[in-house]
């Protein structure tokens, strides 16, 4: 079904600030990883987890952003009261919690108003 709003590009709504819980889950994340590579015995092995810790806090962002548009999608396929339960559960999904951008959230809830009439 298509859009009641006009398309927002992605490089718009991936500079809004993101959720402060997917910046503590990939710090986490990161420093977990980059620990065992500390505790690594060989050099070589200690590189690669140093390298893959860096990567786990850079990347994670990008592989969230490539799961949203399904959510895009869903969102544009409700109407009634399938809008109005997803303007409630949408926030609550841990994806959106911890790593949509603010704008992102906002857009689809506007969708969201639109469609539940």
């Amino acid at each position: 079904m298509k859009s009641l709003l006009p398309t927002v590009p992605p490089e718009v709504w991936r500079r809004s600030p993101r959720p402060s819980a997917g910046l503590t889950v990939r710090l986490f994340a990161a420093s977990f990883v980059g620990l065992l590579g500390l505790f690594a015995g060989d050099p070589i092995l200690q590189w690669a987890f140093l390298g893959l810790a860096l990567a786990v806090f850079f990347v994670s962002p990008r592989i969230a952003d490539t799961r949203l548009p399904a959510l895009e999608a869903e969102v544009r396929r409700s109407e009634g009261d399938g809008a109005n339960r997803l303007l409630k559960d949408l926030p609550e999904r841990r994806i959106v919690r911890w790593f949509a951008p603010a704008t992102w959230l906002a857009v689809q809830k506007a969708e969201l108003h639109l469609r539940r009439g």
